[in-house]
C-alpha cells in the first residue's frame, strides 16, 4: 500500500508512532502524526520536553497534530481518505497506520475466574503468579502492582522469573528498567527516572538555551 501511497498518517505520537512515521517518511512518503494527548511521548516526556520533540520533528519534514480526538474515516476526493476529528479539523491521506498502545487480552483469565484489574490485565504477584498458583502470566497482558508493561524487556524478565521456577530455582519480578531512547529522525530523546517529576524530590533540570525542561531526575 505505502508503493501506491504520496500520503500517510500515523494515528499515536508514542515511540513506535514515531518510529513509523519515520519508516513512511524514508518510503518516501508525505507523513503526519496524529495524537490525541497534549503532547509527543506523553508517557516519557514531560510538557516542555514534548514541545520540543514536536519542533524538532516538524523540522524534519514531518507534520504534528496534538490534541486531536479522531471521529471519522471515509472516503475522499482529493487523496483515498480523509480523516475527521472531534474539532471539526481533517487531514487528506492515501493510508494510515494506527500505533495507539496496548490493550491487555485478558478474557480468557476472566473466564477462568482469575483476578484481574479494573481497567484490563491479569494480576500477578512477584513470581508471575496469578491468584490461582498453578497459573503464571507474562507480558502485556500481566498487571504487576497496578502496571502493565508494555515494553519487550521487561517481559523477557518475566519469562526467566517463571523459568526459574519451574526448574525448581527462587527468581523474582520486581519490576523493570522502563526508560527508552528514540534515536531517528535526526532527533536523539532519551527518558529515565521519573520524566515528570511526580516524587516529592524530583528536581527539575532546564538548560539554559531552550529554557525549556530537559529531563527530570529524583
Amino acid at each position: 500500500m505505502a508503493v501506491e501511497s504520496k500520503v500517510g498518517v500515523v494515528v499515536g505520537g508514542g515511540l513506535l508512532g514515531l518510529e513509523c512515521a519515520n519508516a513512511l517518511r524514508d518510503l518516501g512518503l508525505e507523513t503526519q502524526v496524529v495524537e490525541c494527548a497534549a503532547g509527543l511521548k506523553g508517557v516519557q516526556l514531560d510538557d516542555g520536553g514534548s514541545r520540543m520533540l514536536h519542533r524538532k520533528v516538524e523540522s524534519r519534514g514531518v507534520q504534528v497534530h496534538t490534541g486531536k480526538n479522531t471521529q471519522r474515516i471515509h472516503a475522499s476526493g482529493n487523496c483515498a481518505l480523509k480523516m475527521e476529528f472531534a474539532d471539526g479539523d481533517c487531514v487528506q491521506m492515501d493510508m494510515s497506520v494506527f500505533s495507539v498502545g496496548i490493550r491487555p487480552c485478558d478474557e480468557l483469565a476472566r473466564e477462568a475466574e482469575l483476578a484481574a484489574g479494573a481497567r484490563g490485565g491479569i494480576v500477578i504477584d512477584y513470581k508471575c503468579k496469578t491468584t490461582d498458583s498453578a497459573i503464571f502470566a507474562i507480558g502485556e497482558c500481566a498487571l504487576f502492582g497496578g502496571r502493565i508493561y508494555g515494553l519487550v524487556a521487561p517481559g523477557y524478565r518475566m519469562a526467566e522469573v517463571v523459568v526459574a521456577q519451574l526448574a525448581g530455582d527462587e527468581a523474582q519480578f520486581q519490576g523493570a528498567d522502563m526508560s527508552t531512547k528514540l534515536k531517528l529522525l535526526g532527533v536523539d530523546v532519551g527518558s529515565i527516572g521519573d520524566a515528570h517529576g511526580h516524587a516529592d524530590s524530583a528536581l527539575n533540570f532546564v538548560s539554559a538555551m531552550s529554557r525549556e525542561p530537559v529531563t527530570n531526575a529524583s
